[in-house]
């Protein structure tokens, strides 16, 4: 007998083609077993099939990170907002993303990667002031990542690699708080 964790091929309900997802004998897909397994057994999803869009959960699986989930929560809970999951046929990043939006701005761009994930923040003439006061505050990496990338059009697209909840984290939180303009709800009555 082959011992879990295992994964199987599953018809995926209302999608087109199969996903490779966890398996454990007696136990439902949408178990609390089965959603932790999903990290370590990662989902088979294309992301440059533009034909099959993924879900936030796939993508989750495919990053197989609790991070992202948890960067995504905390994008909707503290700034009202929804994520949008949108193909990109740009030459530079192409394939699908998430972005999260509030009154028809782009706050910040979630790029999908193998064990983490990349996000964009756009600094645009608007935030600049702002964010170089706050910059010696924030971590070498985030600093680096501000100096070595070059202004074009009087913006600034911040691309940050996350992995874990460290200060980098924290920080990408307040960069996104400047781009929004305002803090985050959690952080309001301080």
């Amino acid at each position: 007998m082959i011992s879990p964790p295992f994964s199987v091929m599953m018809d995926n309900g209302n999608r087109r083609g199969m996903s490779q997802i966890p398996f454990l004998p007696g136990c439902n897909r949408f178990s609390r077993t089965v959603k932790e397994i999903t990290w370590k057994v990662p989902y088979m999803i294309d992301l440059q099939d533009k034909s099959c869009r993924p879900t936030l959960e796939e993508i989750g699986g495919y990053i197989r990170t609790p991070v992202f989930l948890q960067f995504c929560s905390q994008m909707k809970e503290g700034f009202q907002c929804k994520e949008k999951i949108e193909f990109s046929s740009c030459s530079w990043e192409p394939g699908w993303n998430i972005k999260f939006k509030k009154s028809g701005k782009t706050l910040c761009t979630i790029y999908p990667r193998e064990s983490y994930f990349t996000v964009m923040v756009v600094v645009g003439r608007k935030e600049k002031e702002t964010l170089e006061a706050i910059l010696p505050e924030c971590t070498a990496q985030i600093r680096e990542i501000y100096d070595r990338t070059e202004e074009g059009n009087g913006q600034k697209w911040l691309m940050i690699d996350l992995e874990d909840q460290d200060r980098m984290y924290r920080d990408v939180f307040r960069l996104i708080e400047i781009r929004r303009g305002q803090p985050a709800r959690w952080e309001k009555g301080k």
